[in-house]
């Protein structure tokens, strides 16, 4: 999933949040995931560009921990600095980069710690 925001931008919107809680609200009660959040910035490797793409990715963190309540060492972030858009996306109102969330699971019967391997 990603989020694109506008540059100067830190709230997430109505559709971002629905989106984030589609995706995290299921993992509740569930082990063995990792939500990977990823900032990519456009600005062409300014220090306001990765400073941007930094403050909306810690929004994302901060609503994933304070509202939805995941485990802080459930969550792994990664700010990438700059991404390369195609000409038509270089246009669009948009154009502060982006955050894109993962999950990443692994299978639970893999990580039970009292089987014996066979």
């Amino acid at each position: 999933m990603k989020i694109h925001f506008r540059v100067g931008q830190s709230a997430l919107g109505k559709a971002d949040i629905q989106a984030l809680d589609e995706i995290i609200i299921p993992l509740k009660n569930q082990r063995g995931y990792l939500i990977e959040v990823l900032g990519f910035s456009v600005g062409g490797g300014s220090r306001s560009a990765k400073t941007s793409v930094q403050v909306v990715a810690d929004s994302v963190l901060r609503y994933l921990v304070l509202d939805r309540e995941v485990p802080a060492f459930r969550i792994c972030s990664l700010y990438l600095g700059n991404e390369v858009l195609k000409a038509a996306q270089k246009n669009d109102s948009r154009d502060g980069g982006y955050v894109e969330i993962r999950v990443l699971k692994n299978p639970v019967e893999h990580m039970d710690s009292t089987k014996k391997p066979e």
